[in-house]
């Protein structure tokens, strides 16, 4: 179910942009060396929350996606690009038909964007995207 839900975020986030490169930790964004995190994105996947809904189990797991963007010596311009990168991901990630394919999960929701800059490069902007997935089990 993890590996089914992580997928589903890889394959959103290639069709929005394959330049983005996945930093492999399954836990922890803090140690992406500083020479790969720019054009890279990170997807957290956290807490469950579980109701038994008959003979099923409905889960609910916060989902976060990062996305990392150097703003070089254009950093409006790039910023903007990679806010409506993240908008994109956003979207294409709660298409409901696009849900509906994978067989695992029930709806994906936004809970918003947020922005910064990252403390070390002036010129390095972050978006997380916030993400509730709820999916159906059996046990």
């Amino acid at each position: 179910m993890i590996t089914d839900i992580r997928d589903y975020f890889r394959q959103v986030i290639n069709e929005i942009d394959s330049d983005l490169k996945e930093h492999d930790d399954p836990v922890n964004s803090d140690n992406i060396a500083d020479t790969i995190i720019q054009d890279s994105y990170f997807i957290r996947i956290g807490d469950l929350s579980s109701n038994r809904v008959d003979s099923t189990i409905d889960g609910e797991f916060s989902v976060s996606v990062e996305i990392y963007q150097n703003g070089y010596n254009k950093p409006i311009d790039n910023y903007d690009s990679a806010y409506c990168k993240a908008i994109d991901v956003q979207a294409l990630a709660m298409k409901q038909s696009r849900i509906d394919q994978t067989g695992k999960l029930k709806s994906v929701e936004s809970t918003g964007i947020n922005t910064e800059t990252i403390v070390t490069n002036d010129n390095l902007f972050k978006f997380t995207i916030q993400f509730t997935v709820r999916v159906g089990y059996y046990y």
